[in-house]
């Protein structure tokens, strides 16, 4: 069995579609309880993905690295 529970994706290079594919992954995966997606520059409109993915309570982060 695959643990995505811990995610590190620091310096991944992520464009605008790798942060949409992150948040629609995040809103539908309640194991995820770490990410790290530090110097990924995801500016403002990746920031509104993000959140938009983690808004709906899943998944249950403990940590998040921006």
């Amino acid at each position: 069995q695959l643990d995505i529970s811990k995610n590190f994706l620091t310096n991944y290079g992520q464009d605008i579609s790798g942060v949409k594919a992150l948040a629609d992954a995040l809103s539908v995966n309640p194991s995820v309880t770490s990410l790290s997606i530090e110097r990924n520059f995801l500016g403002d409109e990746g920031v509104r993905l993000l959140c938009g993915g983690l808004g709906n309570g899943l998944p249950r982060l403990e940590l998040l690295d921006l």
